[in-house]
């Protein structure tokens, strides 16, 4: 009894020691658990900030440059650099030819290499070709026989290669395809190449449509120079020959030389008519060539509007159908002369042609560090759907109207110009009671 009564705590103390045992290691079991997956999750954030790194790298070669062939080897670069590939180059489809095309430079080994016109039809065998129509990436890491059918592997003759499809989307719109990796490529490199796929796929497809919508832009601007110089090249040969005829016409009709048939006069006064519409067409297109090749001389002084005014409405025909009303406006303004005078002719003719029997008013009112001169008429006035319109090119709102009392539709855009060139600018507004208001805003000194 006595002995059990020693052996009892003994047992105790061993029972307890292993229950402690048993606890700590599945405490040490647990705990091992939590590391090997707190090593796997670490790995795994260290995978996706290489990859994010990679993408972040690949995303900003897009401020590499502003053109294509500046962004193309800095993208490509860094795409072989991120797989230790000594080549890198890109393959975009081209729908016109059904082919795939090599961009120029490609990257050899840190260097940009220019490359000449290289097109892969998909008909033909080679790895960029299978790669873009199955959209499967494809590794090469033993070139054979067969692969010298490859036009675009045997030009490069790289020893290993890997390429990879660009999609934006759902559109396959290239290949990748880098080469001459000093070992084999790995799953992992190609894992590698599909994430940074799809962000170099944009950028190219970005910098492509830019490409295109600046060479269209370039295209259209060298149309419209050629247009604006053949109109200012033509204006000036008719100009030339038509100030003869006019003079030689002004001198038909001096009385002393005048036919003594009345037809003939008839004649000679309709010829000079006409003769002068058409000089006054040639300078019209020679005011808005100049205006669109911003090469308008510009002389600004200071002017007195009233005197301005006054003067021009003497010289106009109907010029007494105006009504001048100056108001209590400051009337002198800042701007050329010769120009200022076109922009109220043009309206004011405008007004008499256009403005019915209704009288014809010129107000000028004070503006904000400028003097604004209204020209209205109480016609029939501009159709709303017409608004936006009225100051383009060759815009005749009433053509029945311009075929009878003459206009090519250049006026107000002449007048718009003019106006903007001199530091001022202009509008259209309805009448009160109908007609057409335009006013002009002129800076004052």
């Amino acid at each position: 009894t006595a002995l059990v009564g020693h052996l009892l705590p003994f047992m105790g103390a061993i029972v307890f020691v292993l229950l402690l045992s048993v606890g700590i290691r599945a405490q040490l079991e647990q705990t091992s658990d939590a590391y090997h997956q707190l090593a796997r999750r670490e790995a795994a954030l260290a995978d996706q900030e290489r990859e994010l790194s990679q993408l972040y790298d690949v995303s900003r070669t897009i401020g590499a440059g502003s053109k294509l062939d500046e962004v193309l080897p800095e993208l490509v670069g860094r795409v072989a650099m991120s797989v230790n590939a000594r080549l890198g180059l890109v393959l975009l489809y081209d729908p016109e030819s059904e082919a795939l095309d090599l961009m120029s430079p490609i990257w050899v080994a840190g260097h940009t290499v220019r490359a000449d016109a290289f097109h892969l039809g998909l008909d033909e065998f080679g790895i960029g070709q299978r790669v873009f129509m199955s959209n499967d990436a494809e590794v090469i890491n033993e070139i054979s026989r067969e692969h010298i059918r490859d036009r675009l592997v045997s030009e490069l003759e790289a020893e290993r290669v890997a390429a990879v499809a660009l999609r934006v989307g759902n559109r396959t719109i290239g290949v990748l395809l880098v080469g001459d990796k000093a070992d084999t490529f790995s799953e992992a490199d190609l894992d590698t190449l599909h994430s940074v796929a799809a962000p170099a796929a944009l950028v190219l497809n970005q910098m492509a449509r830019y490409e295109q919508a600046r060479s269209t832009s370039e295209r259209m601007a060298e149309l419209a120079q050629l247009k604006t110089d053949f109109v200012s090249v033509v204006s000036h040969e008719l100009r030339t020959p038509l100030t003869s005829i006019i003079g030689a016409l002004g001198t038909l009709q001096r009385p002393e030389l005048a036919p003594q048939d009345p037809r003939a006069r008839q004649l000679v006064e309709m010829a000079a008519k006409q003769s002068n519409r058409l000089k006054t067409l040639i300078e019209d297109l020679l005011v808005v060539s100049r205006i669109e090749a911003d090469s308008l001389p510009m002389r600004p002084s200071t002017i007195e509007l009233e005197p301005l005014l006054d003067s021009l409405l003497e010289s106009l025909p109907n010029g007494d159908r105006v009504l001048f009303e100056p108001g209590d406006a400051i009337t002198t303004v800042i701007a050329d002369p010769d120009h200022l005078a076109r922009v109220f002719t043009n309206l004011v003719d405008n007004a008499i042609k256009y403005g019915g029997d209704g009288p014809i008013e010129i107000r000028t009112t004070m503006g904000r560090g400028e003097v604004h001169v209204s020209v209205l008429d109480h016609g029939p006035g501009i159709p709303y759907e017409q608004h936006d319109r009225i100051f383009e090119r060759f815009t005749q709102l009433q053509p029945h109207a311009t075929r009878s009392k003459g206009g090519a539709g250049l006026g107000l855009s002449i007048v718009k110009g003019l106006v903007e060139a001199m530091g001022g600018h202009v509008w259209y507004e309805p009448s009160v009671g109908g007609g057409a208001t335009f006013t002009v805003a002129i800076p004052t000194p």
